[in-house]
């Protein structure tokens, strides 16, 4: 072989070696990319706007941690250290100045006579009605031990005791004496005329005269709330025989009136039927 033809035929196997070689570098290069995961998007992004932007790589951003937020929770008011003072009502030490009183179930002259009271009896007041006529009190009983019952304003002696300041028994906080075995009156029926109301009933229970505390004390009891002259008044009523009543109730007042009836006898009331009529 003559030096020319050696010398390419060594550089054709130079050539040969070095596209072999480059061809396993290639494929080499390729695999160790396929294996690698791919930088993030964003990491990718942020680093080539800095590398546009001539900066230097920033630091990687720390870790968001969010911890879950808990609502405090409502808690009661605690109570205070300073107790709501309650109302004070007085108690008066009074003597019955008459010869002789009822003291009744209830404040007005309707009601049954539970006790008879004489002159000088020595009485505690603890209330009054509404009205400030009637005085609830206690005594000592010769037969019963103490006693509750109501009497007039007039017979009793407080000694300079004001009435205004006793607590307002009734309507409210005391009942009158409730027997089961009387019925409250059926079929009301409650009409309007002008300024005059007109109730009518039924008596569920027609009584003997031995089961009324006399001749003359009421088989009907009705407690009402009126229109006087512009304001409500409560009145009681007692009615004898009748089995119907008209009551006069003025224009004027803002609070409709009512009332309530009640069957009655020697021993007490029935359950009541509440009356509400027609406004005028």
């Amino acid at each position: 072989m003559t030096e020319s033809k050696w010398k390419n035929h060594t550089a054709g196997i130079l050539v040969l070696l070095i596209a072999a070689v480059l061809i396993i570098f290639t494929l080499s290069s390729s695999a160790l990319s396929t294996d690698a995961p791919a930088a993030p998007r964003e990491a990718t992004e942020t680093l080539t706007a800095f590398a546009n932007a001539g900066g230097t790589e920033p630091a990687p951003a720390a870790k968001e941690t969010r911890t879950p937020s808990l609502a405090a929770p409502t808690l009661p008011p605690l109570p205070s250290d300073t107790p709501t003072p309650s109302p004070t009502f007085a108690v008066w030490a009074g003597r019955v100045n008459v010869d002789r009183t009822n003291c009744r179930a209830g404040p007005g002259a309707p009601y049954i006579s539970v006790a008879v009271l004489n002159r000088n009896t020595a009485v505690t007041v603890t209330g009054r009605d509404v009205t400030s006529e009637w005085l609830y009190l206690n005594f000592q009983s010769a037969n019963e031990g103490l006693k509750r019952c109501w009497v007039e304003r007039k017979p009793i002696d407080l000694a300079g005791g004001d009435v205004a300041s006793l607590e307002n028994y009734y309507p409210g906080a005391y009942q009158i004496p409730f027997w089961g075995d009387y019925k409250p009156p059926e079929n009301v029926d409650v009409s309007r005329s002008g300024n005059f109301v007109n109730i009518v009933w039924k008596d569920p229970n027609l009584l003997e005269l031995s089961e009324r505390e006399n001749a003359r004390s009421p088989r009907f009891i009705i407690e009402a709330w009126v229109c006087r002259d512009g304001a409500l008044e409560f009145t009681v009523l007692g009615i004898l025989d009748n089995t119907s009543l008209i009551i006069e109730d003025q224009k004027g007042c803002a609070e409709p009136s009512s009332g309530l009836l009640y069957s009655a006898g020697r021993h007490g009331y029935s359950t009541p039927v509440y009356l509400l009529w027609p406004k005028p």
